[in-house]
């Protein structure tokens, strides 16, 4: 389900779902990558009641932008859809800035149900966000909070250098209601332990264990996941999507586990499948989660199949070449070999399903 144009929220389940949608948005500039087309239209709901303002999306990438060069973080080209786009775009000079004034034009429209800025054309358009601070009619918001009007403010600066960031909205007073209320459940201690020792613990048996462990949490729902990504989101204290060094050892240490910088680099290279040196989402879904607990034998012959290119029944080695590559990895046919080698106790070059699934249950014994 995605967010309606008529849909209008109280400020707690708008603070929830802006919350989300600005921690996914560091993420992407921490990466990089600028998004150019939020609207109302780009995010989509997990919970199909449309119940859980925290569990959003946000979609379709395709007028997205990465930064050829981190340190000039400019772009040119006017992209988006003109009522979301900021107005330093349509100046062709521009950088991630603009993410905060078209996520500001959704909050507007998510409150009050109207536009911030009005026009019969692109021209009047333009010229309205090149001469008029945004407003807060009082028939629309007359029983908005002064913090959220403050916040929309400063996030509808048509001033990009002074423009609020997205790290500077989350410290805003308005998101209290959500520390207050806390919306994002906190796992108890016992919960946190338990993962953190399953990331100490975890040693994929290879490369291919952990290809197909990225492949299956992707096609996990939301209600399995929404335990550790509450303790996800409470490890990473900067928001950016990525768990450092800095933030395990906090973890660590405040469970009472005494850690060294070359034990946390030994952790993080274990789960990082990546190799940048920090664990996504995804890596610690698949160090962390009860595979056995999880995985039902049909899901292990969809990823069989996933593998299993040509459909006949065995993974050979020229499989598993088409298949990271679909994922955009290149591996030698000595890599390759040796992968096939690691999992293959029948050693007639190719994997079955049944060492395939006992590969999966990192358990080789039959």
């Amino acid at each position: 389900m995605y967010c309606k144009k008529n849909t209008v929220m109280n400020e707690y389940d708008c603070a929830v779902l802006a919350k989300t949608l600005i921690k996914a948005l560091i993420h992407c500039h921490a990466e990089g990558v600028v998004h150019r087309d939020i609207k109302l239209e780009n995010i989509m709901f997990i919970d199909e009641e449309e119940t859980d303002f925290s569990s959003v999306k946000l979609i379709d990438f395709g007028l997205s932008a990465k930064f050829q060069d981190l340190n000039s973080r400019r772009l040119s080209m006017v992209a988006g859809s003109p009522y979301f786009t900021a107005p330093e775009v349509f100046e062709k000079n521009y950088d991630e800035a603009c993410d905060v004034w078209s996520l500001g034009v959704v909050l507007y429209i998510l409150l009050s149900g109207e536009y911030p800025y009005k026009a019969d054309d692109l021209s009047e358009l333009r010229e309205k966000l090149k001469e008029k601070d945004v407003d807060f009619p009082l028939r629309k918001w007359n029983l908005a909070s002064d913090s959220v009007q403050d916040l929309l403010t400063k996030m509808l600066d048509r001033r990009p250098d002074t423009r609020i960031t997205f790290e500077e909205c989350l410290e805003h007073e308005w998101f209290t209601c959500i520390k207050n209320k806390e919306i994002f459940q906190t796992a108890n201690e016992d919960e946190i332990n338990e993962v953190m020792e399953s990331l100490q613990n975890y040693n994929s048996l290879t490369i291919l264990h952990k290809e197909a462990m990225s492949v299956y949490v992707r096609t996990l729902n939301h209600s399995e996941l929404k335990k550790l990504e509450s303790i996800f989101k409470a490890l990473d204290k900067d928001n950016t999507g990525l768990l450092s060094p800095s933030e395990l050892q906090s973890a660590l240490q405040s469970l009472g586990k005494k850690t060294s910088a070359s034990e946390i680099k030994s952790l993080i290279s274990r789960v990082d499948y990546l190799g940048n040196g920090k664990i996504n989402y995804s890596e610690f879904l698949a160090a962390t989660i009860k595979v056995k607990d999880l995985l039902s034998e049909d899901q292990i012959s969809t990823l069989f199949e996933n593998f299993d290119v040509d459909g006949t029944g065995k993974i050979t080695v020229d499989n598993l070449q088409e298949a990271f590559a679909k994922h955009g990895k290149k591996l030698t046919k000595k890599e390759l070999k040796e992968i096939i080698e690691k999992h293959d106790l029948t050693h007639n070059g190719a994997l079955n399903f049944k060492e395939f699934k006992a590969m999966m249950l990192l358990n080789i014994e039959f």
